[in-house]
């Protein structure tokens, strides 16, 4: 499924499990009444996340990371060829930037390549999809 076919805004983040080459947020969206998994594979790695006591979402947005002038993307084009293979991956394919902002008012960016959505099982929300 689509991360942007979703309605995000006052949902909750119940976890984030970061693995090598994966992100997944596991997130209750208040509009479907369900648990949701984002899978973010051909994960690069995540920027600003602070969660001390809100973990609502208030708004979401999806764009390809293209050549954005940040410092994440100076650090991570500067450490890592676009034009090398690392393991079946490259970032010549391109990278998608994920943003959520809280409601605290403070967003983070989660950079992969690609995005999806699975349906959890409520009385199981950690099995794997």
């Amino acid at each position: 499924m689509n991360f942007q076919d979703f309605y995000w805004a006052d949902s909750d983040i119940e976890s984030i499990n970061i693995e090598y080459d994966r992100a997944t947020l596991v997130i209750w969206n208040d509009a479907l009444q369900r648990r949701l998994a984002v899978a973010c594979s051909g994960f690069a790695g995540m920027t600003n996340l602070c969660i001390w006591d809100d973990t609502i979402i208030a708004g979401t947005s999806v764009q390809p990371a293209g050549d954005a002038d940040n410092e994440f993307l100076r650090d991570l084009y500067k450490a890592y060829s676009k034009n090398k293979d690392f393991g079946g991956r490259s970032l010549g394919d391109g990278l998608l930037e994920m943003k959520i902002e809280l409601v605290n008012g403070i967003s983070f960016r989660v950079y992969c390549q690609k995005i999806e959505v699975f349906e959890r099982d409520v009385s199981d929300p950690y099995a794997q999809e």
